[in-house]
């Protein structure tokens, strides 16, 4: 392998490792500028090259936050979703506890008025 090629692969590298270091904001207007330039038509051929590289590099870059950004998302949707959920059937739990004990009550008192009519049965009216 040249010298030249050495020079030229560390460098590739090197971009590589700052466009992995950018945020979403940074590498989308980064790419923004890189298609502006190519687009202008004043570049040598190897200089298109090297921008398209670069935009290429910068457009993974993007995409890849973009999909982690999503994924995020919906975990949260999904734990918020699961939290609603828990919530739910814990108000209903309570509903039904509320409930359960009401209606105990409500045959305790029918008991009871029940038994007040067995002490008056005996006496002649």
């Amino acid at each position: 392998m040249t010298r030249q090629k050495e020079t030229d692969m560390a460098a590739k590298q090197d971009k590589t490792d700052d466009i992995a270091a950018l945020n979403f904001e940074q590498a989308f207007s980064r790419l923004a500028a890189a298609v502006e330039r190519l687009q202008g038509g004043n570049l040598s051929l190897e200089q298109a090259i090297a921008e398209f590289e670069s935009g290429q590099a910068l457009a993974e870059r993007c995409s890849k936050l973009l999909d982690e950004a999503e994924l995020k998302v919906s975990q949260v949707a999904v734990s918020a979703t699961m939290i609603s959920e828990s919530t739910a059937t814990y108000t209903l739990d309570l509903f039904s506890l509320h409930t359960s004990s009401d209606d105990s009550s409500d045959e305790d008192d029918e008991s009871e008025a029940a038994d007040k009519d067995d002490r008056f049965k005996d006496i002649p009216f």
